[in-house]
């Protein structure tokens, strides 16, 4: 389902400005209308892309964007709807699953509560718990499981997906899923490698934060949070409770079908549960960013948010995602739930930043394309489109064209016009054009990724090569 091109302009923009003024205005309407792709071709002209209109392309009813700027927030917008074919337009206090971005939140307060003295960032975990104990194991005798380790994904957690709860299933209570047991839908957490050997982002980690922080305040997680972080930052429309129907946004999947009943329901609240909206996850991290600076704002000693912002391991500090070394550091977090992506981004040192969150599957290349929007109009050097020449396109595309399989997946390669399109749900609702990087490899526009064809004399294609995400993935043609 599409959002109808007839919606009024009413439902399609909803504002309330931070501030006055028309300049602000003036970036709002070129960040509407200079939407970019990652990738340019050389010599060819780059024309910035509107908002609305990658919204219908991706299926994306409802986008919420919070842009800041010399440590303040600037301005502020909702676009498109709640709800794929409704009438409630999104606001900025329109409620989204801020997914892996509760993880902000979450070491946030645990941050403050190890400043309280009632927890220890370095002390064995078991030592703390009460109602539940991470399992022995052969990794434990070597190293213990520390708070600073499970914020950090360091802890011998092995990876996982969380894939919530459809409205109406039974939900698991936190002590199930912490053993992995009915109706929990995920793997027991249990300790797989040494603690303090690697990085391992893990949501089962964050699990065991929720119960360690909620018995040690001896309050509930939601609570715990809500007034070590949440209130004393300003942050009026987030909770770990879910919202009314009115105030949120609902969840879609990628062809932008509702999920029915709206969302699923996370009870790894710390990793996943925050409903917030991207002005109040803003307020957080300029919150985070003037407690660093030494500024008193009432969250976090300068000590801890300089804690949560020092890499520990894979470029993640204490419930952030870190980069040092880039032209200028930056603090981060991205989230993705279903029918819900996020991407919260700041640089500590400037006070320049955007949290951008869509209630659609597809919505994370599309954040990309509006962060890329913002880069180019406040001058960022991240988020920067690059610019790749085109080789000719080689003779008999014929022999590339075809369908093939790659990890399981169909692929599809089609000629059209003398130019070479794939098509492949990974990589969007619509076929992107291969652009040619030399007689076997081509590159999108649309994405990171490159595809090599493996020659087969004068035959057709049989084996290709998908290179995406820094991983190269091979394939086989199947007709």
């Amino acid at each position: 389902m599409r959002l109808s091109p007839a919606l009024p302009i009413a439902l399609l923009v909803a504002i309330l400005p931070p501030c006055a003024g028309a300049q602000p205005d003036k970036h709002i309407q070129r960040v509407e209308h200079g939407l970019r792709l990652p990738i340019a071709v050389q010599g060819a002209p780059e024309q910035g892309m509107d908002l609305t209109e990658r919204m219908r392309m991706w299926h994306v009813p409802g986008v919420s964007i919070a842009v800041f700027n010399d440590g303040k927030i600037e301005w502020a917008r909702g676009y498109g709807v709640t709800e794929a074919g409704g009438k409630q337009p999104v606001t900025p206090s329109t409620r989204f699953q801020a997914a892996s971005i509760s993880k902000m939140a979450t070491a946030t307060a645990a941050l403050a509560l190890a400043e309280r003295g009632k927890v220890d960032l370095d002390r064995d975990v078991n030592q703390l718990l009460g109602a539940w104990k991470i399992p022995p194991s052969p990794q434990l005798q070597e190293a213990p499981v520390t708070l600073r380790r499970l914020l950090s994904h360091t802890a011998g957690i092995p990876g996982d997906n969380l894939d919530g709860y459809a409205s109406g299933s039974p939900v698991p209570s936190l002590l199930d899923v912490l053993d992995g047991r009915a109706p929990a839908n995920s793997a027991p957490v249990r300790v797989s490698h040494v603690p303090g050997s690697g990085y391992r982002y893990t949501g089962g980690g964050y699990a065991v934060i929720q119960l360690l922080l909620a018995e040690r305040n001896g309050a509930s997680f939601p609570a715990t949070v809500d007034s070590l972080v949440l209130r004393r930052t300003g942050m009026k429309h987030s909770s770990f409770n879910a919202p009314s129907a009115s105030e949120a946004a609902m969840g879609h999947d990628l062809e932008g079908k509702p999920v029915p009943g709206g969302w699923h329901v996370y009870p790894e609240l710390a990793a996943a549960g925050l409903w917030s909206t991207p002005t109040d996850v803003a307020k957080l991290m300029l919150a985070l960013r003037r407690s660093a600076a030494g500024q008193p704002n009432g969250v976090l000693s300068a000590a801890s948010a300089r804690q949560m912002m020092t890499p520990v391991q894979g470029g993640y500090g204490l419930g952030l995602e870190l980069d040092h070394e880039g032209p200028a550091p930056t603090f981060a977090h991205s989230g993705s739930n279903l029918g819900y992506k996020a991407m919260a981004f700041a640089y500590a040192g400037s006070g320049q930043g955007a949290v951008v969150m869509a209630n659609g599957d597809y919505g994370g290349p599309l954040i990309d394309e509006i962060l890329r929007a913002i880069a180019a109009e406040y001058g960022w050097p991240d988020y920067r489109q690059r610019v790749k020449p085109a080789a000719p396109y080689p003779a008999h595309l014929e022999r590339y064209a075809g369908e093939y399989s790659v990890g399981g997946l169909p692929l599809v390669v089609t000629t059209e016009g003398g130019k070479l399109f794939a098509e492949a749900r990974p990589l969007g609702p619509q076929k992107v054009e291969l652009v040619p990087e030399s007689e076997q490899r081509f590159f999108m526009r649309e994405r990171e990724s490159t595809l090599t064809f493996v020659p087969n004399g004068d035959e057709p294609v049989a084996e290709i090569s998908f290179f995406d995400f820094g991983r190269a993935r091979p394939g086989k043609r199947v007709r």
